[in-house]
């Protein structure tokens, strides 16, 4: 068993004291390991909630990395597309809009 020995002090008014005691009645649970439960599991709550904010992130990165991937391969087929020396002023663009792309993912 994990030795159970620094105090936490919270403020509550007397209406969230009653819900608290109520709620580790209803558990089956003296407060103190009730409360310790309810807060772990918030704790845990917000840290999935987190992961969750970072593999949407992470798709959205890896979505804009797919386009600047897509317009790399459509520069290339144009370049090798043309026998002549290729628009060098469209390629430019590209590339420059590319460049955007990938700095407004820092």
């Amino acid at each position: 068993m994990v030795a159970r020995n620094r105090f936490l002090k919270i403020r509550v008014s007397e209406q969230e004291k009653k819900l608290f005691k109520s709620g580790a009645n209803t558990s089956g649970m003296n407060l103190s390991v009730w409360a310790r439960q309810s807060l772990a599991l918030a704790a845990r709550k917000k840290t999935i909630e987190s992961y969750r904010e970072l593999i949407q992130a992470i798709y959205s990165v890896q979505t804009e990395l797919n386009c600047v991937g897509n317009n790399i391969n459509q520069l290339t087929r144009y370049a090798h597309s043309k026998h002549e020396q290729a628009d060098l002023v469209y390629i430019k663009c590209l590339l420059q809009g590319m460049s955007e792309k990938i700095n407004s993912l820092r």
